[in-house]
This record gives structure tokens, sequence and C-alpha cells, in this order.
């Protein structure tokens, strides 16, 4: 992740701090753009100039999402929220937070991983106590 971030400012438009994982603008002002049109040709310039297929903005900034969503802490998860710009962290999670169907199967099999205690409880058990907890 940290050389995609490299890859990016090698055109000179950005510089590079991956130690805040973080692109620092060098050289170009917000105020003079009008949408979206040069942030796009930046990195459809950038990712040709590399060799690599083109990705746009929008699936960069997806593919950093779901790649925290499965490597950070909330906590770092926060800071990369706030990174690409988004004011509360249930954005990131909602506007490119989708799991495909193998990635959400993992995630729900992993959970109680290092957990014995969780990991441990036969299903009859587990099912006779939510049976239990759902008729209270």
């Amino acid at each position: 992740l940290r050389n995609l971030f490299c890859l990016i400012s090698n055109r000179n438009y950005y510089i590079c701090n991956p130690d805040k994982l973080k692109f620092e603008s060098a050289g170009l002002s917000r105020e003079h753009w009008a949408n979206a049109s040069v942030v796009r040709s930046i990195f459809k310039d950038t990712f040709k100039n590399a060799g690599l297929p083109h990705f746009t903005p929008h699936s960069v900034r997806n593919m950093i999402v779901n790649w925290a969503m499965e490597h950070c802490t909330q906590y770092q998860f926060k800071a990369i929220s706030q990174n690409i710009a988004h004011e509360h962290v249930m954005t990131s999670y909602n506007a490119y937070g989708n799991l495909n169907m193998d990635t959400q199967r993992k995630a729900i099999l992993s959970i109680g991983e290092g957990n014995d205690d969780l990991q441990n409880i036969p299903t009859d058990e587990l099912l006779k106590e939510v049976s239990r907890r759902a008729g209270q």
C-alpha cells in the first residue's frame, strides 16, 4: 500500500509521505479544480507512465478502505478514513466497504479466532442458549 502512495507521486503532482500515509500537495491548488477531471487525468497519466492498468481515484480509495478493513484496528481505520477526507468513519464503511461473498464468509468464520472459549462451543449448545435468551 505504501508503494502505491509513492507510485502516484512519481509525476510530481504530490509529495508522498509514507510515514503519515498521506499525500501532500505539491504545486497544485484545489481552488482551480472546478471538478474531478484534473484528478482523474493525473491518475490516468500516472498509471500509464508506470506501465500499470488505469485505476480511477474512486477505485483506489475503494482498495485502500477494503485493505484497511481487513488489516487495521478501528483506531487505524479511523485515521485512514480521515485521510481520505471522510468526516465520519461510517462514510468509509458505507461508501467503500462492501465485502464480496468470499470475504464476508472469511470474516464471519474468523469470529472467535484466538479465543478458545468462543471456538469450542458446540453448535447445539449455542443454539440452545440463543433460544433461551430469545425467550426472555
